[in-house]
């Protein structure tokens, strides 16, 4: 019972930190799109 707490503890991390990084590479790439946005238009 312990093991399985554990691992759902670790996936929970692990989820959250993939979360983290995939919305900091999504706002990195909507600023992108808005600055070449905003420089051509």
């Amino acid at each position: 019972m312990k093991c399985l707490f554990l691992f759902l503890c670790v996936n929970l991390i692990l989820l959250g930190i993939s979360l983290i990084i995939f919305s900091f590479i999504l706002s990195a790439c909507l600023s992108r799109l808005f600055l070449a946005g905003y420089y051509w238009g």
